[in-house]
């Protein structure tokens, strides 16, 4: 059995992110930096929707060991619009986590993070799902750090993409982009605010980083 887990959250969201494209670079990613190290790749997935994406290649899904099939609320992008109307950004926020488009503590509880020394969780979308599903793994085990750049916001690393993960260097890049006025990041205030508020979470592994 291996001893560290790498779970990828929704892989076939990629094909919905600006990550679409990116597949072949993705897999290298994840392939280089966890599964040639000795880690499991779980992936954690919509249940009764095909494997098949078309933004990644069939080789990503060769390196998987396990998939946690999960249920799903279809309708939910359709609730978080409901939810934000009439609110404020900081106001939405405050009922931000009360949506979930599936049972993370379920998924947390099958995917058994306490089995490994070390859990690293990726996927789509960093402030959404996978912090999330990283939240209740982290319950089980307080070694569960969020991998950012393996994330939906892999576009902004993928060039210059190291072996080792470092966050406090991922976040001061992701940093300065939300604080750049040209940056794309930097035209949306709710992922602005989500990561403010996110990166003083525990599981992010930036608590030495400079204050947000």
């Amino acid at each position: 059995m291996k001893s560290k887990l790498c779970t990828i959250v929704f892989p076939h969201e990629i094909q919905y992110t600006s990550a679409r494209g990116l597949g072949e670079e993705y897999t290298d990613a994840v392939n280089y930096r966890y599964k040639k190290k000795g880690f499991g790749l779980s992936i954690v997935h919509p249940k009764g929707r095909s494997l098949e994406c078309a933004s990644l290649p069939k080789r990503f899904f060769n390196m998987v060991d396990d998939v946690v099939e999960v249920d799903t609320d279809e309708g939910y992008g359709w609730k978080m619009q409901v939810l934000r109307r009439g609110k404020t950004r900081e106001q939405y926020l405050e009922v931000f986590d009360t949506l979930e488009v599936t049972d993370f503590a379920k998924a947390a509880d099958l995917l058994n993070p306490q089995k490994y020394s070390e859990n690293i969780v990726a996927g789509f979308k960093v402030f959404d799902c996978v912090r999330k599903l990283a939240k209740q793994m982290h319950v089980y085990n307080k070694s569960t750090k969020i991998d950012i750049e393996l994330t939906n916001m892999f576009p902004y690393y993928f060039t210059s993409f190291k072996e080792d993960y470092d966050p406090i260097d991922a976040y001061e890049k992701l940093l300065s982009k939300l604080e750049h006025p040209s940056d794309s990041l930097s035209q949306d205030p709710l992922t602005a605010l989500l990561a403010y508020k996110s990166f003083q979470e525990p599981y992010f592994g930036v608590s030495k980083a400079r204050s947000v």
